[in-house]
């Protein structure tokens, strides 16, 4: 989740000096960024964790595998 407050607590830590204009920018900027990364934290989310995957290898199941990965990119798309 995206915190206005932290990232300008953040910004105005490294730049002490500068105008609540940068400032701004700087935040509209980081908040930009963090709305364009939503798919891939949506993603990790529904991916196989370690041991699914392990498993997979394992058991010579990597076409079912690579199966729900390829649902869960087509289900969350890069922008």
């Amino acid at each position: 989740m995206f915190n206005k407050e932290s990232s300008l607590y953040y910004i105005k830590s490294r730049f002490p000096e500068k105008s609540e204009k940068f400032y701004n920018e700087k935040v509209a900027e980081e908040e930009i960024a963090f709305k364009a990364d939503e798919y891939k934290r949506k993603r990790l989310e529904e991916y196989p964790d370690l041991q699914e995957c392990i498993h997979a290898i394992l058991d010579d199941d990597l076409t079912a595998l690579q199966a729900k990965r390829k649902l869960i990119k087509d289900k969350y798309p890069k922008p």
